[in-house]
């Protein structure tokens, strides 16, 4: 064997080590990762998840005071604010059960220039919602 085929065949054997590596390894992350946030995560609760009104809670939030947010232009930049109250979440959540909120309905403001408070906001279905665009 000369020397080009003995390097050649080295580098394939070297190559094939290395993708073998790399596949046990990402492999090995991978669970290494899911285990660490297990255990660091576990007493965590994705609210969002078990509540789809804290999904739209957090919605409101980044519109009204997030000016990353692609609609902020629309609410927080037009001075639309929230109310304290409904700063936490709880509240919010207490406020839209009590006034008939299910899955499937919204929350609309009926003063348009308003902020998100009680005295401004109810509940409606996504229609009706729309058709006051």
């Amino acid at each position: 064997m000369d020397k080009k085929q003995y390097y050649q065949n080295r580098r394939e054997e070297l190559l094939k080590y290395q993708k073998q590596y790399n596949q046990n390894h990402k492999a090995k992350r991978a669970e290494y990762g899911k285990r660490w946030r297990a255990e660091h995560f576990s007493h965590i609760k994705n609210w969002w998840t078990e509540h789809p009104l804290y999904c739209t809670w957090h919605n409101i939030r980044e519109r009204c005071f997030n000016s990353n947010n692609n609609r902020y232009k629309n609410y927080g930049g037009r001075g639309i604010k929230i109310c304290d109250a409904w700063m936490d979440y709880k509240t919010f959540e207490e406020w839209c059960l009590a006034n008939g909120w299910q899955p499937g309905l919204t929350i609309d403001r009926t003063d348009n220039d308003g902020s998100y408070e009680p005295e401004n906001c109810q509940i409606v279905t996504r229609s009706e919602n729309s058709k006051k665009r």
